[in-house]
């Protein structure tokens, strides 16, 4: 399934280069105030996250914590109406220890009425993003 919008790609690696450049309030002002994030269970624990600041400070205090994280979208998924999923490629080296490695994982984006993102989950593979976003209707 091919991006739902060739622009949304692009959006994406704009909010990602601020989110790689440590920018985390440009990165995320694409968030409703309320959000709710569920991060994926390879982040150390699933992390449920609820308001635009904690997921800032989530992000902030993990890139302090445990070392260096990017990502880079690799492309998006038309979730179905106001739904979308990002195929994210992570790449990190570990504060003390510099091990490094990349990890793949897919990001369910909802949005609410007012266009900001209202809920974020994070999943293992495309099929499991994609079921969700099929749930989530």
């Amino acid at each position: 399934m091919p991006s739902p919008d060739p622009k949304l790609l692009e959006q994406m690696r704009a909010v990602q280069s601020a989110f790689n450049a440590r920018d985390f309030d440009r990165a995320f002002a694409g968030l409703a105030p309320d959000v709710e994030w569920r991060a994926g269970a390879w982040v150390f624990d699933e992390t449920v996250l609820r308001g635009r600041e904690a997921v800032i400070a989530f992000f902030a205090g993990l890139r302090e914590s445990a070392g260096e994280w990017r990502v880079e979208a690799v492309e998006v998924h038309d979730g179905g109406e106001g739904r979308f999923v990002v195929h994210q490629r992570g790449h990190f080296e570990g504060r003390t220890t510099k091990l490094s490695g990349t990890l793949d994982f897919f990001q369910l984006f909802e949005l609410g009425d007012d266009g900001l993102v209202a809920r974020v989950s994070e999943h293992a593979t495309l099929d499991e993003a994609l079921e969700a976003a099929r749930r989530a209707r």
